[in-house]
């Protein structure tokens, strides 16, 4: 179980961090209450909550990303979405989060099996609306995070609950609400997905073997 808490210095850090568009590569959250987790952004407009988080696990080592403060939700915000002004109408729609009620209904709990305590629902939300076209027949057990021009939670990149499979940009029914149309998932992970190797050391014998060739090669230039 990972615990992550913050600070006031972390949210005001988190508050001024701004990048211009998505991070397709990693971004680490450090500073005072940080988590040093490593976190990014994955393009899947086709994957359901279940197959993310196999690709989340499989492909990039970690896991669907768990959003368990006010300052984590600023860094998500800020270092993958590039913040709300000016918005990236890129990144526009959903993105799942580690977070699921399908073992019982309305009790929400993290995958990482962290306390499920801040929460940034989006009005209304979450609802289980269980109405086509939105529901499947288990109702709206899967956490996303919305990424929209105009935030109604408490936080940009409100919350919502969602059937397994999502809304889908090409499914006719979703076609006039783009704000809920899949866009991918966010991954977390605990260790640096890019280590720098560690520096082989040369051989002790290499400094003098070299510094011989480079006598002999001098004395065959006085020969020459």
């Amino acid at each position: 179980m990972r615990t992550k808490t913050i600070t006031g210095m972390a949210v005001a850090a988190a508050m001024v961090l701004s990048v211009g568009a998505a991070q397709a590569a990693w971004v680490q959250w450090t500073g005072p209450g940080a988590t040093g987790n490593w976190y990014r952004l994955v393009e899947d407009s086709t994957s359901g909550w279940t197959a993310a988080r196999a690709r989340a696990q499989t492909e990039f080592g970690g896991d669907l990303a768990t959003i368990t403060s006010a300052g984590e939700q600023l860094f998500v915000n800020s270092a993958l979405f590039g913040g709300s002004s000016p918005f990236n109408e890129t990144l526009r729609g959903s993105w799942w989060l580690g977070g699921t009620d399908a073992e019982s209904e309305g009790t929400w709990t993290w995958v990482t099996g962290e306390p499920w305590s801040f929460t940034n629902w989006g009005s209304g939300q979450p609802d289980n609306n269980s109405s086509f076209p939105f529901g499947d027949a288990n109702g709206e057990d899967y956490l996303q995070l919305v990424w929209r021009p105009d935030p109604t939670s408490p936080l940009p990149g409100g919350w919502n609950d969602a059937r397994e499979a999502g809304y889908l940009a090409s499914d006719p029914n979703f076609a006039n609400l783009p704000n809920l149309w899949l866009k991918g998932f966010i991954v977390e992970r605990t260790t640096d997905p890019n280590p720098r190797p560690e520096p082989i050391p040369a051989p002790a014998a290499l400094p003098l073997f070299a510094v011989a060739l480079l006598g002999l090669a001098a004395a065959g230039l006085r020969r020459a």
